[in-house]
């Protein structure tokens, strides 16, 4: 998968890449983010005995969904070992139309569609808290609940809030602190809002 679809060669300043993919067949376009990641030494030492990161998000994006968090829908997972060491490995997902992320929103970039008035953003917020307090009572802790990683889009059914990027959803050390986990959850949340929502939003999320 790698070799096939990503051109560029790993850089030792990063240890991630994404590429968007879409491939055309039947007279439909399967749009389509493949996300890989480069372990060079040391830090393929972080790998020996334990699962792969993109394994970990896969789950992660499987459990997330049945939980009713909005998040890409998982399509297939690889890695690669030497002697035990992850090497190489990637996580390919649905990719998610005409969204735009909170961050990018927050910094005043143009949307791809008409922005929610008052009444629908309460909407969203108390949805999304609503789901996101299902996830904590269940023992599944965001732990990267960035701006960056919440996109918003505008449906038939109305405007959604999806979740990317979870690989540490289900961290061991937020399941043995779980309020530590909620409280990092909720400070990650918190500085992107604010100066993007209103104190009586914050309050009411």
């Amino acid at each position: 998968v790698v070799r096939a679809w990503v051109k560029e060669p790993p850089d030792p300043a990063r240890r991630s890449r994404v590429v968007e993919l879409r491939f055309p067949h039947a007279g439909v376009t399967a749009h389509l983010f493949l996300k890989t990641y480069d372990y060079a030494w040391p830090d393929r030492f972080r790998t020996l005995f334990i699962p792969a990161r993109v394994k970990r998000e896969f789950r992660n994006l499987q459990g997330l969904s049945k939980l009713g968090m909005s998040v890409p829908e998982p399509i297939a997972y690889g890695q690669t070992r030497s002697m035990g060491f992850v090497t190489c490995s990637f996580l390919l997902t649905k990719a998610i139309e005409n969204a735009i992320d909170l961050r990018d929103l927050a910094d005043r970039k143009p949307a791809p569609f008409a922005l929610p008035n008052r009444r629908e953003r309460r909407a969203l917020i108390t949805t999304f808290a609503r789901r996101l307090r299902r996830c904590h009572d269940d023992g599944w802790f965001l732990h990267t609940s960035f701006f960056k990683n919440l996109l918003l889009t505008k449906g038939y059914s109305g405007y959604e809030i999806h979740l990317i990027d979870v690989p540490f959803a289900r961290i061991w050390r937020n399941r043995l602190r779980p309020e530590a986990g909620r409280l990092r959850d909720f400070a990650c949340l918190a500085k992107g809002a604010i100066g993007f929502l209103t104190p009586g939003e914050r309050m009411a999320f």
